[in-house]
């Protein structure tokens, strides 16, 4: 190794690590411990890091930006199975930041330009005798090839989204988004001057603190209602339904839109698309009460489902809801 053990944890130490997170994450001390002489004290580190940075691939939190630069030194200059642990890690933030839209100046986007910009180290390390480290640097290039095929499709998304703020005025106001993959635009959103935040959808439906007295001036449901079904669909509209103002907007974007060609994955896939046709988003939607303005299908290419719906409705005023609803399913069957 170019530098000596203690170097490399005088320059770990220098970084303010409460400004990426709070102090019981302890990034810091799992990175020094990254570098230690102990193997056991070594992939202790190295599965730490992993539950913390990015929790079985689920979501990254800031501190992988600043750790980022450490990993991929112990990449380069940790024996190989160090180098198997590291890669697994990486490989959490490149799909961690495969999926969303970011501004310029966000820390998710810059932590996906680096590991773009370190794409020919893992594509020389994909042909690596080790099978592991191999494989594990394949799925990483795979997921940087695919970010930036997402990228053209998260730009469609973010055009629709910034016209939906902009013409229902959303500006400094509330926002709520609703999705199976954590802050899906609260970038774009934020970045808009809007005053986000986020519930991740769940089968036990969302968090206690969405559920009492809370009203929002928007609902963003990104992909929310997709893989529900029957009464965890129902129970989900209802409960989006009660977190939005009387006469505010909601937007279901991302919603996949059944088609004959899309692939099937499992027999539970199959019956949520079957209640992702439109006349079956009108059925639950009115029920529930929403008035639906619009419905707009929508392309993406290289994605497993090539159609998706944007729906946008409302709630209305509590007299005029079944004249709404009478409106709404004529706009549906045109």
């Amino acid at each position: 190794m170019d530098k000596k053990i203690e170097d490399i944890r005088k320059e770990i130490d220098k970084i303010d690590w409460l400004q990426y997170e709070n102090e019981y994450i302890k990034t810091a001390e799992k990175l020094k411990n990254l570098f230690d002489k102990d193997k056991k004290v070594v992939l202790d580190a190295t599965h730490k890091l992993w539950c913390s940075l990015c929790h079985q691939y689920a979501y990254v939190i800031h501190s992988a930006l600043p750790a980022y630069d450490f990993l991929m030194y112990g990449l380069l200059n940790l024996d190989d199975y160090v180098k198997v642990e590291i890669l697994d890690i990486l490989r959490g933030f490149a799909s961690c930041t495969n999926h969303h839209v970011y501004v310029a100046t966000s820390w998710k986007y810059q932590l996906r330009e680096k590991l773009r910009g370190d794409y020919t180290i893992f594509q020389k390390l994909s042909t690596h005798s080790d099978e592991d480290i191999s494989g594990l640097a394949n799925d990483i290039c795979e997921a940087l090839d695919n970010s930036l095929q997402n990228d053209e499709n998260l730009e469609k998304l973010a055009i629709i989204l910034e016209n939906w703020v902009v013409d229902n005025h959303l500006q400094s106001k509330s926002i709520l988004e609703f999705a199976w993959r954590d802050g899906e635009f609260k970038d774009i959103l934020s970045n808009l001057g809007c005053i986000y935040q986020n519930a991740m959808v769940s089968y036990d439906m969302m968090s206690p603190r969405h559920k009492k007295n809370m009203k929002f001036d928007a609902i963003l449901d990104a992909e929310g209602g997709t893989f529900l079904s029957g009464k965890s669909k129902d129970d989900y509209f209802s409960h989006i339904y009660d977190c939005l103002k009387i006469g505010a907007p909601i937007l279901f974007i991302r919603q996949i839109y059944s088609k004959k060609n899309d692939l099937k994955s499992n027999e539970y896939i199959e019956k949520c698309e079957q209640e992702n046709t439109k006349e079956a988003f009108e059925v639950v939607l009115s029920s529930t009460g929403f008035v639906v303005d619009k419905f707009t299908v929508h392309e993406l290419e290289g994605e497993q489902y090539s159609h998706f719906m944007a729906i946008y409705a409302h709630k209305p005023n509590d007299q005029n809801i079944d004249k709404a609803k009478e409106a709404s399913k004529v706009m549906l069957k045109q």
